[in-house]
């Protein structure tokens, strides 16, 4: 059972992923993914996650577990960029541009 929450909880965490990754503004990765493939990657994941979820728990619980887990990435990704090795590094952004 505790593998089904995970499960759950961990497809519930790839579709905030997706959903951020596939955002023009993201700043994780040097480009975004294609918007409607990730928007719908992501909500697919988030079904898939939900899903498992509704089998270890009620359906309130499970809805309101994966709606906490996706507000919580959301918050959360943004910062993800300063811990990156070249973050705000433009200067060395253009060098390896450059030659």
């Amino acid at each position: 059972m505790a593998g089904i929450l995970f499960a759950g909880g961990l497809l519930c965490a790839l579709s905030a992923l997706l959903f951020y990754a596939g955002g023009r503004n993201q700043r994780l990765l040097d480009r975004a993914l294609d918007g409607k493939i990730a928007l719908g990657a992501g909500f697919m994941t988030l079904i898939a996650g939900t899903a498992l979820l509704l089998r270890h728990m009620g359906s309130a619980s499970a809805i309101f577990t994966a709606a906490t887990i996706l507000m919580t990435l959301f918050s959360l990704l943004p910062f993800l960029v300063l811990i990156r090795p070249d973050a705000g590094d433009t200067k060395a952004k253009g060098a390896r541009r450059n030659g």
